[in-house]
């Protein structure tokens, strides 16, 4: 069923409710007033009957004949019945049956009245006392008047309430089509939204409603689509020329060793050749696994405790043996509890991250220079930070380092791709923590990690 549906029958169905509730409150309100009213009517009935017949030794028979002739013979079906406090009758001669049970009279000689109902007829019952004695007069009488009154009033609740329902779910067509629209035409511009038109953005996303922040978190989801997907031609565009090079070239020594007989030497420079191009593609596939674990969905990713100082050290550990000439310090001094290095994470993918950092300070920096990453312990977290004295990075290149394939126009003499910043980014986004790079031209490269103590 669609929503706009759903919407005009759940708002027709939560007014017919409400209507209903109000429905049943007046009619019984009505109901009840109409009852009372005309218990006051036997009520005054009563007295008047009182009045009547027990000062009858005191009137004639034709006047007590005319009293009862024009006060007791008003009302519909009227009957008056007097007992005495024994269930006699007194004063009219009665063959029926006593209209008041023995509970009932004690009720009355208790309370001084009572009022009841058998089927349509009602009855009320008075205590009255006089000098001759003690007596229960009982006036009853069915209010016609009364049951048609509440009979049309039921008559136009049942007639009001059909047609405010007709009302209702006409309006509420018209309201749920009126409240849909917007969200037909989003679904019309989105329709027409394909991977060659991502730079179409929705309307409607300028105001304040519902509406607006569903067109606003549109419009934000296809920013980052068209941004990953602009991401992806970039990645696919220079990962295959990466790919290229190597392979290229071990083609070409291949090629060149194949025109003709050589002598061992030759052989033995192309197959170092084309080794050292297999160590290019081989770093280039494992950095391009590594980028591609670090854009993961963090639900799937492993998180784990693990030490800090253990991470560092199998980092410089891998470094080291690729780079044994360099001098890589690491320094704990500003670790004032040695349980502030257990944090939470993916040590593997956290070790790739420092790694990067630490090979690119090797590889930017002099041979004789050194390494030096400093550990702090700061109040929420810890801080990595690692420095070489290097070349360092222009300002106008800075911003731009953590671009996939993107290197610095004095960085280009040394090998590399340009992805181990852009997955080291990665992985510390993951760990919700921060990386910053500051650099100067001639003195070398400080970058600084942030990791927090939460998990």
């Amino acid at each position: 069923m669609k929503i706009q549906n759903k919407l005009n029958f759940r708002f027709t169905g939560i007014f017919a409710l409400i209507l209903t509730v109000f429905c049943i409150i007046i009619w019984w309100l009505s109901k009840q007033f109409i009852e009372n009213e005309f218990y006051n009517n036997l009520e005054n009935r009563a007295y008047i009957t009182a009045t009547v017949y027990l000062e009858a030794d005191e009137i004639s028979e034709e006047r007590l004949e005319d009293y009862k002739v024009r006060f007791l013979k008003s009302l519909s079906q009227e009957a008056v019945h007097i007992y005495d406090t024994l269930g006699t009758a007194a004063f009219i001669a009665s063959n029926e049956a006593p209209v008041l049970n023995d509970s009932q009279i004690l009720k009355v000689v208790e309370d001084g009245s009572i009022a009841f109902k058998r089927g349509k007829r009602q009855f009320f019952g008075l205590f009255y006392k006089d000098n001759q004695g003690d007596f229960i007069i009982v006036t009853s009488a069915i209010d016609v008047n009364g049951i048609n009154a509440r009979n049309n009033l039921q008559l136009i609740l049942i007639l009001g309430f059909a047609i405010a329902m007709v009302i209702t779910f006409l309006a509420g067509r018209i309201f749920a089509r009126e409240a849909m629209k917007p969200i037909k035409r989003i679904v019309q511009e989105v329709d027409v939204i394909h991977v060659e038109s991502l730079y179409k953005r929705l309307g409607e996303s300028d105001g304040k409603d519902e509406i607006s922040e569903l067109a606003q978190t549109f419009n934000n989801l296809l920013d980052r689509l068209e941004n990953a997907f602009a991401i992806q031609k970039t990645f696919i565009a220079h990962a295959s020329h990466e790919l290229r090079t190597p392979i290229t070239g071990i083609s070409g020594e291949i090629e060149f060793a194949l025109m003709k007989e050589r002598p061992a030497e030759d052989y033995k420079a192309a197959l170092i050749s084309v080794q050292e191009e297999i160590e290019k593609l081989f770093q280039l596939t494992e950095s391009i696994l590594d980028l591609a674990k670090a854009s993961f969905d963090m639900s799937k990713i492993h998180f784990q405790e693990f030490r800090l100082d253990d991470i560092l050290l199998s980092a410089r550990e891998v470094v080291g043996n690729a780079y044994p000439e360099r001098k890589i310090f690491i320094n704990f001094e500003n670790v004032k509890e040695a349980s502030s290095l257990s944090l939470f994470g993916n040590p593997q993918l956290l070790t790739v991250a420092f790694r990067n950092i630490i090979v690119n300070a090797v590889k930017f920096s002099p041979e004789t220079s050194k390494v030096k990453i400093m550990i702090n312990q700061l109040q929420e977290g810890i801080e990595i930070v690692v420095e070489d004295f290097g070349s360092g990075i222009a300002p106008a290149d800075l911003s731009k380092i953590f671009i996939m394939f993107f290197r610095a126009d004095n960085t280009r003499i040394v090998h590399g791709h340009g992805i181990g910043l852009a997955v080291t980014q990665k992985i510390i986004s993951l760990h919700n923590g921060k990386i910053d790079v500051q650099s100067e031209i001639g003195k070398g490269t400080t970058v600084s990690i942030y990791l927090p103590f939460s998990k």
